[in-house]
């Protein structure tokens, strides 16, 4: 099937990526206004739970492992690196032969990791752990 170059050329303008118009809210589903209600609300259920809180946390922590090991800063055997996303950073967790350096200095890896990842998020995004 051949594609259509005037589908093509409306999709993707010579000119390049056009501005929206100046009536761009009329572009906008009415339908998806209840969907952003809701939206809105079950987000501040979450954070009000500190559920948001709890997945976020886990979540810098996954990237810090994750970017230290893609540095080659560290090797951690992957159970390891569940319980440390689960639970937070602790040699506890770092049974010996688990981890290529010696856990203390594992885990100063790590929170700089962790910090460098927080530190990237925009402030309100941020967490104080």
């Amino acid at each position: 099937m051949a594609s259509d170059p005037l589908v093509i050329q409306e999709m993707w303008p010579i000119g390049g990526i056009l501005d929206l118009p100046d009536s761009w809210e009329a572009l906008s589903l009415i339908s998806m206004r209840e969907v952003e209600q809701t939206w809105r609300e079950e987000l501040l259920k979450v954070e009000n739970a500190g559920r948001l809180a709890e997945f976020n946390e886990r979540l810098n922590r996954k990237w810090a492992i994750e970017t230290g090991q893609i540095e080659n800063l560290y090797d951690i055997e992957s159970g390891v690196t569940v319980q440390l996303i689960n639970h937070g950073f602790d040699a506890a967790f770092m049974p010996h032969g688990s981890v290529n350096k010696d856990p203390e200095m594992a885990l100063a890896l790590l929170e700089d990791q962790k910090v460098l990842w927080r530190a990237s998020l925009p402030s309100s995004k941020r967490t104080a752990r």
